[in-house]
């Protein structure tokens, strides 16, 4: 059930993608929810215990905190980059050093380069560095 909650999500960014259109991640786990909720009433009305039905609400919360958050966070972040190249310097620096500092917190980005981390996050480095490399150091 799980698996197919995750291909109508990716279905639906897709055309949100597709049309231009902006969501957010409360959006998101609304658009979620609705199809986790569906689930699990009929599970419940196919007679499936309160502990299958909770294992699979958790599972789906899992699924949105460890897949679907990462994903608007950089959204977020890449707009906020965008946002900030605008400003003149000093500020833009500034801004940009503190958005670095942002993403290393949320995306627990080591201190040191270690490749394990940048082959599972390849989006999050990217756009970790393009937004240290934009600085005017």
């Amino acid at each position: 059930m799980l698996e197919q909650i995750k291909k109508e999500f990716h279905k639906w960014l897709d055309t949100i993608d597709r049309e231009g259109l902006n969501v957010s991640f409360d959006d998101a786990g609304d658009f979620i929810n609705a199809h986790a909720v569906s689930f699990a009433i009929d599970m419940h009305f196919g007679n499936k215990s309160a502990e299958e039905i909770g294992a699979f609400m958790k599972s789906v919360f899992d699924y949105v905190q460890d897949e679907v958050h990462p994903v608007f966070e950089l959204k977020q972040c890449r707009a906020i980059f965008n946002n900030i190249q605008q400003l003149p310097e000093p500020r833009r620096t500034i801004q940009l050093s503190k958005l670095m500092s942002d993403m290393e917190r949320n995306f627990s980005i080591p201190m040191l380069n270690n490749e394990v981390f940048n082959a599972a996050n390849v989006e999050v480095v990217s756009l970790y560095r393009e937004v240290s490399n934009a600085r005017d150091l």
